[in-house]
């Protein structure tokens, strides 16, 4: 890209963990008061540590919680323990989602997004969790147009986010129609 590029997309997400230190401190030194210009906070690591850190700083103050756990197949090359035994996947994230719950305020909500393989689990652990009201949809998101060929023949291209309410207080939002999105209806 040139400087022009650079300057029409102010606001572009960079994954600084791809540079080295020396970069990411000068960078940090060009950002004035960062935390004063920033309005929300990234956690980026273990869901577990980073859901223990929070309830640390204040429970019942997040509106939404991005849970992306192990999917728990070989499907891709990640930097965590992806072969669980299906007991052992369960707990595991038993134990985010309800340390989650106290995190997000009473009319927030969690996404969590997964596959095929484990989709059910997470399922009725939300709604032991939450309620068996709590799910307020399940949305396919397409991630490999091309598909990824499973052992028994399918090639699956999507994978699922899970949106699961706190409290019977949580309601959605809708945005407004774009202009193409209103000349076909």
């Amino acid at each position: 890209g040139t400087l022009e590029d650079l300057k029409a997309a102010q606001y572009r997400m960079v994954d600084t963990s791809l540079f080295s230190l020396e970069f990411k401190v000068k960078l940090q030194q060009e950002l004035p008061d960062l935390d004063a210009t920033t309005n929300g906070v990234l956690f980026h690591g273990d869901n577990f540590q980073a859901i223990n850190l929070l309830r640390s700083v204040g429970n019942g103050s997040i509106d939404c919680i991005y849970i992306d756990p192990p999917y728990n197949t070989d499907a891709s090359p990640i930097a965590y323990k992806n072969g669980f035994r299906s007991s052992s996947w369960t707990s595991l994230i038993y134990d985010r989602l309800k340390n989650s719950k106290f995190l997000v305020k009473n009319d927030g909500m969690l996404c969590i997004t997964i596959d095929d393989f484990q989709y059910r689990e997470l399922s009725f652990i939300s709604e032991e969790i939450f309620g068996v009201d709590s799910l307020l949809g399940t949305t396919t998101i397409r991630n490999n147009p091309a598909g990824r060929a499973t052992k028994k023949g399918f090639a699956i291209s999507h994978e699922y986010g899970l949106f699961v309410r706190v409290s019977s207080n949580t309601t959605l939002g809708f945005l407004p129609h774009t202009e193409d999105q209103a000349k076909r209806y």
